[in-house]
Formats: structure tokens, C-alpha cells, sequence
């Protein structure tokens, strides 16, 4: 298992820059592969289940190595600082809460060691100051049960038959007779055709 500040470098390289919500999301994904027995996972071994899009997702992607692609981090948006670890191998899950007594306990060593400024010899002593607060400090550590995640399957396309694009089989809606794709069936999309 990476130590925190090899993680944490690992995750600053993929993310683009260094900030408490990946420094949240890190420590996360280490206390998850820490109590659920694992290292990270190589395919779809760990399944996490994430209750926001906040950069603490990041975090946890590069940690556990689950991905949107493999089908293994799901997004649940709650808007909690929260996530749930599943292992495929063993069933166990744990769902961790970022409490508000562990946010207060992260900033404050953030802001007392020196985070915050542009002096990077204090910036690193933050950091490593954050590798010993303990996990229990930050989380609320929960073992729980969850249905088994079903596993990434690769889905038939078909052409919609209004506007013609290949869209995966199961999310078309059949509507007067044709298979449509969402947008087309809902008359909603997230864009408009530039004139």
C-alpha cells in the first residue's frame, strides 16, 4: 500500500494541482484499501461509490483505481464529503463520512503549518503533519452492506432512429414505434447545435 504523500503526489500529477479536497480524497482511498484489506485495485476488485463530484474524487480514483471507464466508481451525488468501498472479493463494505469535527482538525493543522502560503518547505511539513492525524480523526468509519454492484458489461449500440447516433441498446426508450435515444425521446439535452 502507497504511503500518503507518494499518493498524494501520484493524485496532484493526475488532478493538476494540490488542494484539501485531494488531500480528503487520498486519505479516504488509503483508510478504505487499509481496512478493507486490499491494495489498489487492478481491474473492478474495489468498487467505490462516491456521494459527490468534488475533487476528493480524484483522490480516491488514483488510490483505489477505480474509474468511471472500468465501471467501478459510481456517483451517487448526495453532496457529502462521503464514499462507500466495496470489495468484490471478500463483500465487505465501509462507507466513510468526512466529519465536521475532521474538517476542523484538517484545516486547522492546514492552516497552523503553513498550507496556504507559497513557502514550500511549510506546505510539506502540512502534509506531513496530515499523514499522522488518524483516520478515526477524520472519519466517521461505518461498515455496511450495499447490493452487489453488477459488474461493467460491454452493451450493443444502435443507430436512434430519429437522429441516427450509435447509442447503447439498454438507455434507448422505444416511443411510437422507434427506438430513441434519450435526448431525442425527452427532447432534452445538455447542448444545442451551434447555428
Amino acid at each position: 500500500m502507497p504511503r500518503f504523500l507518494e499518493a498524494l503526489a501520484e493524485a496532484e500529477r493526475f488532478h493538476g494541482h494540490l488542494c484539501p479536497g485531494l488531500v480528503i480524497g487520498v486519505r479516504m482511498g488509503l483508510a478504505a484499501l487499509k481496512l478493507l484489506e486490499s491494495s489498489r485495485s487492478k481491474d473492478e476488485e474495489i468498487v467505490a461509490i462516491v456521494e459527490n463530484d468534488s475533487c476528493a474524487v480524484d483522490g480516491i480514483q488514483v488510490v483505489v483505481g477505480a474509474s468511471l471507464g472500468k465501471g467501478n466508481l459510481l456517483v451517487e451525488k448526495y453532496g457529502k464529503m462521503a464514499a462507500t468501498f466495496y470489495s468484490r472479493k471478500t463483500g465487505e463494505a465501509y462507507r466513510l463520512l468526512f466529519t465536521q469535527e475532521g474538517g476542523k482538525k484538517l484545516f486547522s493543522v492546514l492552516s497552523e503549518t503553513g498550507f496556504f502560503s507559497q513557502d514550500e518547505c511549510a506546505r510539506r511539513r502540512s502534509l506531513e503533519a496530515i499523514e499522522n492525524i488518524s483516520d478515526d480523526e477524520l472519519f466517521k468509519i461505518q461498515k455496511v452492506t450495499v447490493m452487489t454492484p453488477p459488474q461493467a458489461q460491454i452493451r450493443k449500440s444502435v443507430a436512434c432512429d430519429e437522429c441516427g447516433e450509435l447509442t447503447m441498446e439498454t438507455l434507448t426508450l422505444a416511443v411510437n414505434g422507434k427506438l430513441l435515444c434519450i435526448p431525442c425521446a425527452t427532447r432534452k439535452r445538455y447542448y444545442e447545435p451551434a447555428s
